[in-house]
């Protein structure tokens, strides 16, 4: 470097100073960051706007929801919905009865069935985002900004679509991220009481999640791991909630959801098991999910970079420098590992390619 070269560095320097020029960069980041979010929004709301819309079912997934819901609407009582499929209405329910409830009663709001079922995914969706806004904590930098990151939920693809579409995933999606939000103010509360009600709470937002889709068990058993690693730790460091919190979220999951099952199939006259739960246990293909995870890695490489990157920026740095988000952090890696894992069911024959 030259004189003339140091010398408007200096300069340079002394019109802005280092703290100050570190500061107008990060603003100019988190401007950036907030433009591609607003333009991504922008196009979200239009393509939301478009589907609500549209009259006509977009999938197979939409058709029979929006019959289910029509024929509830006229009347049928739920657990007649899972009634013998050979007899009127001759329907095939894969589904627990939350969705369609839940749908059926914003139709009477909406007047149409088939919004009402879009807009039940929607507002489960943006629930979804304010979930992942309380579940993520405030970082020591880009304080600033650290509140648009849970927008990148929507940014997923498969989001983007099912978010409008009359189905029952982000409805379980959203019911599970809450149940997590749940437990963590049980283990962050110091009242034994509080901690039970909000432990209490997390259970049954756990049991909706199940009974809006079975198979979307990684908040739960996520909720379920995270308690009882805790319950590991040496008796000085573990949070007090969290034996009780364990038994609690234990039995209203194993004993309410034995009996809420028992009374439907009893009350369908024995049926109900066969449209929830065998009428979904189809073979499963290896080649089917081979040519799954092939297509995940090949269209949205981007994504799974973007997440082994916040693993090993979590695990040796914001670990390091902030202690406490040790335990936080393990409860969404616990989440992401049971939504691995369930996603091995693409290989069922007859499984959406999602």
């Amino acid at each position: 470097m030259n004189v003339s070269d140091t010398s408007s560095t200096l300069h340079i320097q002394r019109w802005i100073p280092p703290a100050v020029a570190g500061r107008l960069s990060l603003v100019i980041g988190q401007l950036m960051l907030g433009l591609v979010i607003g333009a991504y929004l922008a196009y979200f709301a239009a393509h939301a706007w478009l589907v609500l819309r549209h009259p006509y079912p977009l999938d197979y997934g939409e058709g029979p929801l929006l019959a289910q819901v029509d024929l509830l609407r006229a009347g049928l009582p739920i657990w007649e919905l899972y009634a013998n499929p050979a007899a009127p209405p001759y329907a095939v329910v894969n589904y627990p009865p939350l969705y369609p409830l839940l749908a059926g009663a914003l139709s009477h709001l909406t007047g149409d069935i088939l919004p009402a079922g879009r807009l039940t995914a929607l507002l489960a969706a943006i629930g979804c985002v304010g979930a992942l806004t309380l579940l993520t904590p405030k970082p020591a930098r880009f304080s600033g900004a650290w509140f648009l990151f849970p927008l990148f939920f929507l940014a997923i693809p498969i989001v983007r679509e099912w978010a409008v579409s009359m189905r029952v995933d982000m409805l379980g999606v959203c019911l599970g991220l809450w149940g997590l939000v749940a437990l963590q103010l049980t283990v962050g509360t110091r009242q034994p009481r509080g901690g039970r009600h909000w432990a209490a709470l997390a259970a049954v937002l756990f049991l909706l999640t199940l009974y809006t889709k079975p198979s979307l068990i990684a908040a739960p058993a996520a909720g379920l791991a995270w308690l009882a690693l805790l319950l590991l730790q040496p008796a000085d460091r573990r949070p007090h909630a969290a034996p009780s919190a364990f038994l609690i979220v234990m039995l209203i999951l194993g004993i309410g959801g034995a009996l809420l099952f028992g009374l439907l199939h009893w009350a369908s006259a024995g049926w109900f098991a066969l449209h929830v739960v065998e009428a979904n246990a189809n073979a499963w293909d290896f080649d089917l999910a081979r040519r799954f995870w092939t297509d995940v890695a090949r269209l949205h490489w981007p994504l799974v970079l973007a997440a082994l990157l916040s693993v090993l920026f979590i695990t040796f740095s914001s670990t390091k420098n902030r202690p406490e988000y040790s335990s936080f952090f393990l409860l969404p890696m616990l989440y992401t590992l049971g939504g691995i894992i369930t996603a091995g069911g693409v290989g069922k024959v007859g499984a959406y390619t999602n």
